[in-house]
């Protein structure tokens, strides 16, 4: 099986379950920063994805045409790339998605009717507030100043997509009564405050919604910082989906 983006399959030595998570990263992330969760999900005994979105311009223009009937914006571009590697993999998927990403991941889930994605794990996200956010991020992760901060602020929110929370709403509104979803939120968390995430989720309660709050959490740092806690609610959660 060949998949796009140097995706990689991480197998499991002791497969227990018929799903594979398919790890969605976050902002600038790359597949190596979804291994740790990786071996997490292998030794629960799951077969997982990991894989790279595009960023780089000349992997990114060549897309634009092909996501462009989902809207403008690398988000499109992102849920194309998703779509494709849930429809390389066989069988059932429980996607792992992580901060903004998972705006994509939801949309390609929604996409495909939910005919393969039998949950969703959303770590740090999705989110509103998409303005603040980004300044949260380009102030404390890439520690940007002055005019450069308010550039970078604009060009990130002009190349996303166009109507981001609108399309938030209609993709949550699109999840199935009873679907299984579970957030992951820090309460620390410095680039996306909690109250983002609730903004997202208001209104939406036909989903099977559990949380995981981490009161000392920052961003995306619950297995690393919190393993016992993080690892616990997890895998209680896939456990209680999964075949």
């Amino acid at each position: 099986m060949k998949l796009i983006n140097q995706g990689e399959i991480i197998k499991s030595p002791n497969k227990k379950y018929s799903e594979t998570i398919v790890f969605v990263p976050f902002f600038f992330g790359k597949k190596q920063n979804m291994k740790r969760h990786a071996l997490f999900m292998a030794e629960l005994g799951y077969d997982s994805v990991i894989f790279n979105l595009s960023y780089k311009w000349h992997k990114v223009i060549p897309k634009l045409k092909e996501s462009l009937s989902l809207g403008w914006g690398i988000k499109h571009i992102w849920t194309t790339e998703i779509t494709k590697i849930l429809d390389t993999i066989p069988g059932d998927k429980i996607l792992f998605a992580f901060s903004n990403p998972s705006t994509a991941a939801l949309e390609a889930a929604v996409l495909r009717n939910l005919k393969d994605v039998k949950a969703i794990i959303f770590d740090g996200g999705p989110f509103y507030d998409l303005l603040k956010c980004n300044w949260n991020f380009f102030t404390h992760q890439k520690k940007k100043t002055g005019l450069k901060k308010v550039a970078w602020n604009a060009y990130a929110r002009g190349i996303w997509t166009i109507e981001h929370e609108k399309e938030i709403a209609r993709d949550l509104s699109a999840l199935p009564k009873n679907f299984p979803v579970l957030s992951i939120r820090g309460w620390l968390d410095p680039l996306v405050p909690t109250s983002c995430i609730e903004k997202a989720f208001q209104g939406h309660d036909q989903i099977d919604l559990e949380i995981l709050n981490l009161p000392e959490g920052g961003h995306l740092d619950g297995l690393k910082k919190f393993p016992e806690v993080y690892t616990a609610r997890v895998s209680a959660f896939l456990e209680s989906i999964s075949k």
